[in-house]
């Protein structure tokens, strides 16, 4: 599967909405075209972080085997471009929808803060 045909003047919202329309039963192909795409910034990157429910495997809380390593790999590959910087702050925006506590309960599982703070770009963020 491939992403839609992505008009410039808004294409990181509309890969946040390929992302949020993706049934993530899937398999991961669509949203690793989404995360690769060059117009990919950190909303997205944080969206399709999230909707991958990339805090498991942050926090090590899921088993590793044979079953999930495409989602392992795809997890470790996205929080290690976010965590260095290659998502640039751009177009789409991402809320967490996190309150104090679970903030708390992923800190404490080591979950860098990048994955719990709010990215503000000049798009509203999506309700996810």
């Amino acid at each position: 599967m491939t992403p839609p045909d992505i008009n410039p003047a808004s294409a990181a919202t509309q890969l946040q909405q390929a992302a949020l329309d993706h049934n993530w039963d899937d398999g991961l192909a669509l949203p690793t075209e989404l995360a690769n795409h060059p117009h990919c910034d950190l909303g997205v990157a944080m969206l399709l972080f999230w909707l991958a429910e990339g805090t498991y495997w942050y926090a090590k809380t899921s088993r590793d085997g044979e079953h999930n390593q495409e989602w392992r790999t795809f997890c470790s590959a996205l929080a290690q471009r976010i965590t260095s910087g290659h998502y640039k702050l751009g177009e789409s925006s991402f809320r967490t929808n996190l309150g104090a506590a679970q903030k708390a309960k992923f800190r404490s599982q080591g979950v860098p803060e990048i994955f719990l703070t709010d990215v503000v770009g000049t798009a509203p963020a999506p309700d996810w």
